[in-house]
């Protein structure tokens, strides 16, 4: 019977940690504005320029810019603390050299479908999610 009381007691534990997580989120007000691709498709060896973005509702607040590859490889674009924004793109002590163009663009070096994921969150991990696809031929 002790044995019970703790598992029920342990669950009950559990269960109102998992409410307060789940009620803890409250309202975001967080809109991401994403340019558009300059085209849906490019040729395989062609510059891709990554699109702008603005964030509205949140005073201070942290964005990635990723982009995952047709062969599942995901690289990090850029990182934005506030505006201050780091750019990975041409880091050739990163990427191969062949990937790299400029702090805003990439080579799609490889046939398939691309997906730009950009994420904003908040200093409590509320995010929010955009993403544009494109393909290479």
């Amino acid at each position: 019977m002790k044995k019970i009381i703790s598992l029920l007691l342990v669950l009950a534990v559990a269960a109102s940690f998992l409410l307060l997580a789940v009620s803890a989120t409250g309202e975001d007000n967080t809109v991401l504005k994403v340019s558009d691709l300059a085209k849906k498709e490019y040729k395989k060896g062609e510059a891709v320029v990554i699109p702008s973005y603005t964030v509205e509702g949140l005073s201070e607040y942290t964005a990635d810019v990723l982009v995952f590859l047709p062969n599942s490889e995901i690289m990090l674009l850029s990182h934005d603390n506030n505006g201050s924004v780091t750019s990975f793109a041409n880091n050739k002590n990163l990427y191969r050299a062949s990937f790299c163009v400029s702090d805003n663009s990439f080579c799609a070096e490889m046939k398939g479908e691309y997906t730009l994921r950009y994420v904003v969150y908040d200093a409590d991990y509320n995010r929010t999610v955009s993403e544009l696809t494109f393909k290479v031929s």
